[in-house]
């Protein structure tokens, strides 16, 4: 349950051996790059990179080209995307082609492409634009810069507001041409004498103008209109030729993805190359890696003539990466623990434990073997097909099998489908098996599932607080220990004996028997334990407050509020959710049964009616509760569990490695 143990490495060697060094150590992604620290011994690195240096323009330039040409190819769905996965290729393979001209043709053919299609839809967007300003105008045959063909003439195109239209029409000394008409606006030509110019300007103002600039116009309006026409379907017709050649480029986007992976690697290599420590011949580095992969580096030394490696014994004060390391079926299960935090270097890793108890709530909630049957088949298909989430999945598989358990043991199988008393549907074989298995009903029996999950809310925190007991002892604070671990796990056991071993637990229904379950006995020695773990928790709870007072205070707030005696009750308590979704669950699904074998009895289309309120009607019993359970089980783990114990703000390991995004490099 621990984190992988680290070791503190420094790697030195001459700079001409680096860059082969540092390729084969991203392939290996097995060291993490840190800062030298106290060990520096020489200068900062100088401006000569002693490897290749990512060049962030050519990486952006590369990624706006595979953009550009995915705009190009058939548009996938959803499923395909998910079961879209890097390809793979020996290292011998990928970089002689990344470096090689294919790649270099392929960007610049992109780049060409890209910047002709730019410059024809901006060129679109102007004759556009222009034939939107000559729309109103096109009727003029005379060309607009002929209109005053006297010198004495002035004249203005304007739109003007419809309700001020008479009035304009009324003014002396202004000849008004009506040319168009637009909603409650209307395009004139107002012209004027030369020496009536005040007029005219007058007339811009009291009217609102809204002018049309008409300079550079040296044709008639419609001759225009119809050669910026013309020109609008070269640009089209241009612009289709360009388009198809980028997209029979497209096609070979694949190849550029090599290019792109490659540079992402080198862009990965950034932030090592601040931190590592160049003279103009040599160079050091420091990081870490795995205790176990000691040996894989080591066999990577020998490979190079100049390459020294020290492993060091890192300063209390450095807190290394953190690796969690699980058995294959709990490994998905780390992925509940990266969404809380990662754990501190050294302490617990609870994503085994996480993933029992994960699992079991998730079914509880469900309890419908149907569902979770077809939950197994969905996550199952999900593994084989898709590249991505399969953490999440295999999170899901896990949870259905739970599921398929829980409903068994209470009877849910698409709700009460396969009731034994007049079954819905009557297939013999499956009824008996249902019986067979059957535990309990929760809708006939809810107190047989409320003691159930309370049961599991009390291992559960118990659990807690056992590991948070190990830990602490293991780690040698064993006041810490004891105060705040074992203290409570003694205090809750005593509590929950005297409550067996008493009639309250008859009173509370919490045992089916006429007699305590415990023997009477047991109450006094419970009792006593119970009270001098209480006085340990009152002395030593606020043991790190220097006032005697505050101490004494914190520790009797600590005994009943603070994490106290009140805050685990409601922490049992809080298990209850898992019978209340549980029994919505099994709810909902004989609700759905009922209404639809009610349309059974419909002529002709009562069966038809009847298979679609039941695929449709479990479909989103099963969706909204699968949710549910979820959010609910997850918050179980983060505030019930994990805060009997758990310790974050680890970083993680993340290791120079290429990114393996669009290929994986072998």
């Amino acid at each position: 349950m621990a984190t992988v143990a680290m070791q503190k490495v420094f790697i030195a060697g001459f700079r001409r051996e680096a860059e082969d060094f540092l390729r084969m150590l991203q392939g290996l992604a097995i060291f993490h790059p840190a800062e030298p620290g106290d060990h520096e011994i020489l200068s900062p690195p100088d401006e000569a990179s002693p490897v290749d240096s990512p060049d962030r323009d050519r990486l952006h330039s590369v990624e706006e080209a595979v953009f550009f040409m995915k705009s190009y190819l058939p548009k996938k769905g959803l499923i395909a995307r998910l079961k879209e996965g890097p390809r793979e290729l020996k290292s011998e393979e990928f970089f002689p082609l990344v470096t090689g001209e294919r790649c270099a043709a392929l960007l610049a053919d992109a780049e060409r492409l890209h910047s002709e299609i730019t410059g024809l839809m901006e060129r679109h967007r102007e004759i556009t634009g222009r034939l939107e300003e000559l729309e109103p105008l096109k009727g003029i045959g005379l060309p607009i810069d002929k209109l005053p063909v006297i010198s004495h003439a002035l004249f203005t195109a304007a739109w003007v507001s419809m309700t001020k239209l008479a009035a304009l029409l009324a003014e002396p000394l202004l000849e008004i041409e009506v040319l168009d008409y637009a909603g409650k606006r209307v395009l004139v030509i107002a012209a004027v004498h030369r020496d009536d110019a005040d007029t005219l300007q007058k007339a811009i103002v009291k009217y609102r103008f809204e002018e049309i600039d008409l300079r550079g116009l040296k044709d008639s309006p419609d001759k225009l209109f119809l050669t910026f026409q013309e020109q609008l379907g070269q640009v089209d017709h241009e612009r289709a030729e360009v388009e198809a050649e980028a997209a029979q480029l497209a096609y070979s986007e694949e190849e550029l993805l090599l290019l792109l992976e490659y540079l992402m690697g080198l862009e990965n290599r950034r932030d090592l190359l601040d931190k590592w420590i160049v003279t103009p011949h040599a160079f050091i580095m420091a990081g870490w890696i795995k205790k176990s992969d000691r040996e894989v580096l080591d066999e990577a030394q020998e490979k190079f003539e100049t390459l020294a490696v020290e492993y060091i014994d890192a300063p209390q004060e450095e807190e290394p990466p953190v690796v969690l390391s699980n058995p294959s079926a709990a490994r998905p299960f780390e992925l509940i623990t990266r969404l809380y935090s990662f754990p501190k270097y050294g302490t617990v890793d609870p994503s085994a434990v996480t993933g029992i108890f994960f699992a079991f709530f998730f079914g509880l909630c469900l309890t419908d073997a149907g569902y979770g049957l077809i939950l197994v088949m969905l996550a199952l298909y999900g593994i084989k097909k898709f590249h991505g989430g399969r953490d999440l999945l295999w999170i899901l598989f896990w949870g259905g099998i739970a599921t398929i358990g829980a409903g068994l043991a209470t009877g849910g199988i698409f709700g009460d489908l396969f009731r034994s008393s007049n079954p819905y549907l009557a297939i013999g074989f499956l009824g008996t098996f249902r019986d067979s298995l059957l535990v309990f009903d929760p809708m006939t029996e809810p107190m047989s599932f409320f003691r159930l999950v309370l049961l599991v809310g009390l291992v559960h925190v118990v659990t807690g607080l056992v590991i948070g007991t190990w830990r602490a002892v293991r780690e040698g604070r064993l006041l810490d220990a004891l105060a705040d671990h074992a203290s409570w796990l003694v205090i809750i056991l005593s509590l929950v004996g005297i409550l067996f071993a008493s009639d309250m637990c008859i009173q509370m229904a919490l045992v089916t028997s006429a007699a305590p379950p415990l023997p009477g006995a047991l109450i006094t020695p419970a009792a006593y334990s119970a009270g001098v773990m209480a006085g340990v928790v009152f002395l030593f709870g606020g043991r790190d407050e220097s006032s005697l007072f505050f101490r004494f205070f914190i520790g009797f707030l600590k005994l009943v509020v603070l994490s106290g005696i009140f805050s685990y009750l409601g922490d049992i308590l809080s298990y209850i959710r898992l019978m209340a979704l549980g029994m919505v669950t099994a709810g909902i699904g004989m609700a759905i049964n009922t209404i639809a074998f009610m349309l059974a009895d419909v002529p002709v289309v009562g069966f038809i009616l009847t298979g679609l309120i039941l695929i449709l009607g479990h479909s989103f019993n099963m969706a909204i509760n699968l949710l549910g359970g979820f959010v609910h089980t997850l918050r179980l783990q983060y505030v019930e569990f994990f805060s009997k114990f758990f310790i974050g703000g680890g970083t993680a390991f993340n290791p120079l490695a290429y990114s393996n995004r669009y290929v994986k490099i072998i």
